[in-house]
């Protein structure tokens, strides 16, 4: 199975929502547009993902809003498991639920979560990899959670 995981992208400050719960943070404005752009470009070369899953952060979900724009035919759903703190046992434990038929799903989350997910996967610890916001990245991953590091792309390739 092809994982496809994606930061969102750029939203309020933390700062600015101090006294609010911070799984209410919208992206801004800029963040939608630079993440469009990058979408629309992974639109022109990527399978559609079957799937897309995303924490149920506002942030993640309006990102995952974005990518399913170029992705249509993709169900969601929104997990607890991949709210902010999330690791590669989350990522490993969604798995084992999974349904073996997927082909591809893409995942939309937060760092430095998403990092831990993808080292887990490819180098069984950490990895030193920071993901961007809005950037993508693949691993063709196997049902237990090991897998290979097949595309990077940052968000200023768009």
């Amino acid at each position: 199975m092809k994982i496809l995981f994606v930061r969102h992208a750029i939203a309020e400050e933390p700062h600015s929502f101090k006294g609010h719960d911070d799984l209410l943070r919208p992206l801004t404005e800029e963040g939608r547009h630079k993440a469009r752009k990058l979408f629309k470009l992974l639109g022109k070369f990527y399978e559609p993902p079957e799937l897309i899953v995303s924490s149920e952060a506002l942030r993640a979900r309006q990102t995952a809003d974005l990518l399913a724009e170029v992705f249509p035919k993709a169900a969601r759903e929104e997990r607890a498991a991949f709210n902010p703190g999330a690791d590669y046992s989350s990522l490993t434990g969604w798995l084992r639920g999974l349904d073996r038929k997927l082909e591809r799903v893409a995942l939309v989350g937060h760092e430095p979560d998403l990092s831990l997910m993808i080292g887990g996967a490819v180098a069984r610890g950490p990895l030193n990899i920071q993901v961007k916001k809005a950037a993508c990245s693949e691993v063709d991953c196997n049902h237990i959670g090991r897998g290979e590091l097949t595309l990077l792309l940052p968000p200023w390739v768009a």
